[in-house]
């Protein structure tokens, strides 16, 4: 994103960034008012409804060395800004006497992301743009079914989803504009979305597995750059594996393999992301829990009608770090940092990305 002159104003990016931030804290405001709440028949069948509900709010930060690789440090802004992202969700099951395996019921979420830009002129300081906004707002139905095994314990559901979205374009969707619209003014587009979540579990002593995948389809009915969006879609699908390395007391180590994927299809460049890592988790019960990531590995890249063996702007990391979690009164406090350990760009050894995660979370 090199073009400043083809962003929308950022008049209309403030009053925009000021209702993103109304969300956030009518998210955060609301989270507590949807408690957990068990209903149960003489107070010995299987509860017949529960209600689980929570809402995040999380800020990002990504800066890299002004000297390269070298021994120095001197940080500077990355090419991308801060990030803000913010969400709130809940979900009702109800229970059937004849099936206490099974459970039923509706759900609702709402998300909202926020992507700011360095802009560096050829004269003068670098400055910040908002670049990107979404929202997203879905409902749906969905089931749970829970199972023992005699040794541990298989849980798995889905849930059909469908709602609007509300997605900012920028210059990489010039030919979106309606005819006569102006680049440098604020424009989007409201899309219809359809899709499912899946998520399964299996917890057995101190193993523990755990996968969630969400695909979503949207319509958009242009053309541009000579191809063809009829439809776009994201899939994201995140992967946990934990074994417990002690227990003792109030004390906890877990190692851990983490995997996470996404495509999306985008209006005009599919973008591929994935990564893998392994972390360490020591966790003292009230206090909170230290996770050391040890080594991840992250790719990114871009490719044109999904040729992904011709991908462009293909950004690798192999990465370390380390977050702090900790529960204050019935929400969580999380801080992170990761560092680059080696990052190449498109083929060119760089300095590599490092970022700063903070967030905020309340409920279930």
């Amino acid at each position: 994103m090199n073009n400043a002159t083809s962003r929308p104003s950022l008049i209309h990016r403030y009053s925009l960034s000021r209702a993103i931030a109304c969300v956030a804290c009518l998210a955060l405001w609301a989270a507590p008012l949807c408690a957990k709440g068990d209903g149960s028949k003489d107070g010995s069948k299987t509860d017949l409804v529960k209600t689980e509900s929570g809402s995040e709010l999380e800020l990002d930060f990504s800066f890299a060395n002004a000297f390269g690789s070298g021994s120095s440090l001197d940080f500077g802004p990355d090419s991308g800004g801060p990030e803000l992202g913010v969400s709130a969700w809940t979900k009702s099951r109800f229970g059937i006497e004849r099936l206490p395996w099974l459970r039923t019921g509706p759900e609702v979420s709402a998300t909202g992301e926020l992507g700011t830009d360095v802009i560096t002129p050829s004269s003068g300081e670098p400055y910040l743009v908002i670049s990107d906004v979404s929202l997203l707002a879905l409902a749906g139905w969905g089931a749970d079914a829970k199972f023992h095994d005699g040794i541990g314990e298989l849980e798995f559901g889905a849930a059909l989803l469908g709602g609007l979205g509300l997605y900012d374009l920028n210059e990489a969707d010039v030919d979106y504009l309606a005819s006569g619209a102006l680049a440098e003014n604020f424009w989007y587009r409201v899309e219809p979305n359809l899709g499912v979540d899946a998520f399964g579990s299996y917890k057995a002593s101190s193993f523990e597995a755990r996968f969630y995948n969400r695909y979503l389809s949207s319509w958009d009915a242009l053309d541009a750059y000579g191809s063809s969006w009829p439809r776009s879609f994201a899939e994201a699908c995140d992967l946990k594996i934990s074994f417990g390395l002690l227990e003792s007391g109030p004390w906890s180590i877990k190692a851990r393999f983490l995997g996470e994927l996404s495509i999306e299809s985008r209006l005009i460049e599919p973008v591929l992301k994935y990564s893998t890592g392994l972390r360490l988790d020591l966790g003292r019960k009230r206090v909170g829990e230290l996770k050391l990531k040890l080594v991840e590995w992250s790719y990114k890249a871009k490719a044109e009608d999904f040729a992904f063996s011709s991908s462009s702007d293909v950004e690798r990391q192999l990465s370390g770090g380390l977050q702090w979690d900790s529960e204050l009164g019935e929400g969580e406090w999380k801080v992170g940092l990761t560092f680059p350990w080696w990052a190449d760009d498109s083929g060119e050894t760089c300095p590599g990305t490092w970022k700063l995660a903070i967030s905020r979370s309340l409920g279930d």
